[in-house]
């Protein structure tokens, strides 16, 4: 049992390394060479991406910063984690604005610019687009933030949306599964990290996603992102998964559709 659960956590690693992508060692102006025109913290990730952001903004990684989020699956999980250190909203507020709010509050990190009304990647990337453009921000080069098991698939939207522009990618965390006392168990913690079982399930949940057939969101299917390739190690991984784990991705919600 102990050799099939390290093959499993070894299959997820697998997984995780390749959607949660980081192009650079750290967000800051030295390893970027030069600022970028500004970062995007998505709000369909965990809290440990506000801690990224703003070291980034620390760090003067950018020239302008922005939050990009309005209501989608992951709301809820955020809402709560807030909720649990004492932040409470009133009414349906944006993941943008909780966001915001999280950030003023711990890092007296002042965000002006807010896209609140966004409810899946591609609404989320069209929509920044607009509001940095709107502002007369280039959108040369961007940074972009997301939850490490979707960054990978905003990154495929930025190139559906706008190939033109350089991204940087930076999930917002990286972490590994392991095998504690006969369960799985993450190798270190993260800040408002998921249960393994939504991690799990968000990231089977990708592959699909990203496969570009008559069911994914590629070209060949909703044509909601740029073509991806997913290596074959990876495929395999996922295989793997699907015969050992009684655990499915999540489905997309029509609610949330553009």
């Amino acid at each position: 049992m102990s050799e099939n659960l390290t093959a499993i956590a070894d299959a997820l690693n697998v997984l995780a390394d390749y959607l949660g992508p980081r192009d650079v060692p750290e967000l800051t102006r030295a390893a970027l060479n030069e600022p970028l025109d500004a970062i995007i913290l998505f709000g369909g990730s965990i809290l440990a991406g506000d801690s990224v952001f703003h070291e980034a903004m620390a760090h003067q990684a950018a020239n302008h910063y922005l939050i990009a989020g309005g209501r989608g699956h992951t709301t809820p999980t955020l809402r709560a984690q807030l909720s649990k250190r004492g932040f409470d909203f009133l009414g349906d507020p944006s993941e943008a604005l909780m966001h915001q709010r999280y950030l003023e509050y711990t890092y007296v990190d002042h965000i002006r610019l807010l896209e609140t009304e966004s409810t899946n990647c591609g609404s989320n990337v069209a929509n920044s687009l607009a509001i940095l453009q709107a502002h007369d921000i280039p959108v040369k080069r961007l940074g972009i933030i997301q939850d490490a098991t979707m960054q990978r698939r905003m990154a495929a939207c930025f190139h559906k949306v706008a190939p033109e522009t350089q991204l940087v990618n930076f999930a917002a965390y990286q972490v590994h599964v392991q095998v504690w006392n006969g369960q799985l168990g993450f190798t270190k913690p993260i800040f408002g990290m998921w249960s393994m079982h939504d991690y799990i399930t968000l990231l089977m949940g990708e592959l699909p996603r990203l496969t570009d057939d008559a069911h994914g969101y590629g070209p060949h299917g909703q044509n909601y992102i740029a073509h991806v390739d997913i290596p074959e190690p990876v495929q395999a991984a996922y295989a793997f998964l699907q015969a050992h784990l009684d655990i499915t991705g999540r489905p997309a919600d029509p609610a949330f559709k553009s």
